[in-house]
């Protein structure tokens, strides 16, 4: 697929090295250029990928919806030019541009409409904070995980491996049974989070699980990209008190030293997932800007 000066094409497995090639070292970079979020989700949204002048970007044709290349700072008239080479009509938006560079070229309003994208915001945290719990903000997540603790005495922490996948589809099923929310991002979490279980060790994911009485309690899936722990998903078995406190505990434990930041990711514009998100007090609220064609008068 050819538009203009980008060549699309589907995201495989083997593109992970050289997509990761174009996305230039930022740990604070949207969790959108994450590998394992493109491939997981390409079907779900119709996900191609691209390279605008050596940087990655992503057309997603179920959105209408273009990823603003990673890392770059094209003059406005040069990323109107690629807006029109995708949206001749201009009926889509690029997506996910940083507060910085709307910053940098006040010109962008000229071209395009600005707004603010709520809920693409993403919850970004200090993994120390999130692994010590301290501090009166933290008191009711501290109170719910040693109230787990105690009700579970010998309960096991795992390293996620493919032999675990099974139990992984298994309480995720259990996890969705009580979700009736029909929003695009429930309803298609399903296809992504069985991409990622079946391609767990191609695409380079991590992950911990939780057992109780031998049987898996709750699990993460998470990506090391550019140094920060990527939340991709979190499920927990909702019957057992304090297991979602402790899955996001165990998850901060294991990266600890090795991530600076964990990355929980966005809410969807979900009000349940924002308000749970929301509740652990992130240390960063990275909410970036979507442009749209300029309305004529």
């Amino acid at each position: 697929m050819r538009n203009g000066r980008v060549i699309f094409r589907p995201v495989e497995i083997s593109d992970k090295a050289a997509i990761e090639a174009a996305v230039p070292p930022n740990p604070l970079l949207s969790c959108e250029y994450c590998f394992a979020n493109l491939f997981s989700w390409r079907k779900a949204c119709g996900t191609r990928w691209g390279l605008f002048k050596g940087h990655l970007t992503a057309f997603f044709e179920k959105e209408d919806e273009i990823l603003m290349p990673a890392g770059s700072e094209p003059d406005p008239e040069d990323l109107y030019d690629f807006y029109l080479d995708v949206f001749p009509d201009g009926d889509g938006c690029i997506a996910h541009i940083p507060a910085k560079y709307i910053g940098l070229f006040p010109s962008i309003k000229d071209l395009f409409e600005v707004e603010k994208c709520i809920d693409h915001t993403e919850y970004i945290h200090e993994t120390e904070n999130l692994f010590n719990l301290n501090g009166s903000k933290f008191h009711n997540k501290k109170n719910l995980l040693n109230q787990f603790i105690r009700n579970n005495p010998g309960f096991e922490v795992r390293k996620a491996s493919r032999k675990f996948i099974p139990e992984c589809f298994s309480l995720a099923e259990k996890w969705y049974e009580d979700k009736t929310c029909k929003t695009f991002g429930i309803t298609h979490e399903r296809s992504a989070i069985k991409e990622s279980l079946d391609n767990f060790e191609e695409l380079g994911l991590e992950g911990v699980l939780i057992f109780c009485g031998g049987s898996l309690t709750a699990f993460s899936v998470f990506s090391i990209f550019n140094g920060t722990c990527i939340v991709h998903f979190e499920k927990y078995d909702r019957s057992v008190k304090g297991a979602a406190q402790a899955i996001n505990y165990e998850t901060a434990k294991s990266v600890l030293g090795k991530c600076r930041y964990i990355n929980r990711e966005q809410d969807l514009g979900i009000e349940g997932l924002r308000k749970a998100k929301s509740s652990y007090c992130p240390d960063i609220f990275d909410t970036d800007f979507t442009l749209t064609k300029k309305k004529v008068c």
